[in-house]
């Protein structure tokens, strides 16, 4: 059987820090695949994170000299780069997720679902093994961000093919 499993359902992040890239919290992936083909895990936000005053916290478009969208990622280590992004980092997930390479979180219904995990039969999927990644999801705001409390969901999709 074909099973998918999220360590856990919230990230709370708590206070956060201005201008630090230390507000991070994880989650693991673990996709069993059966006897499937092979699978793919996608993943998208419903909207930035969003206060219940209505101020938002953008999605980072990672520094200034490496950019970084839903599809392309980009580094992120200057502390003056502000946003919600994620990298991730285990089996069967893109490679250019190495170093401090982040992307983010694609808007539904706007934006379509990305792949964040996953192995086709060409590519020498092994079925029926624990397939293990860990999601890692970051914050970092300016000293002026508003207070309050930000939230927004974050859906991932677990597809397997035969």
């Amino acid at each position: 059987p074909f099973s998918f499993q999220i360590s856990t359902q919230a990230l709370a992040f708590g206070t956060l820090s201005p201008e630090v890239l230390t507000n991070n919290q994880s989650l693991t992936l673990t996709v069993n695949s059966g006897s499937a083909g092979g699978y793919q895990v996608m993943a998208q936000e419903n909207n930035p994170l969003t206060s219940t005053a209505l101020s938002t916290i953008p999605d980072t478009t990672c520094d200034a000299a490496d950019t970084c969208t839903q599809t392309d990622a980009g580094t992120w280590t200057q502390t003056t780069t502000y946003g919600f992004g994620y990298n991730i980092t285990g089996t069967d997930v893109p490679s250019e997720f190495t170093g401090y390479k982040y992307k983010n979180f694609p808007d539904a219904p706007a934006e379509s679902p990305v792949k964040i995990m996953g192995k086709t039969p060409a590519e020498g999927h092994e079925a029926g093994k624990s397939k293990t990644a860990t999601l890692n999801a970051r914050i970092n705001i300016s000293n002026i961000q508003a207070a309050g409390t930000y939230r927004n969901v974050l859906t991932f999709i677990a597809i397997p093919t035969y």
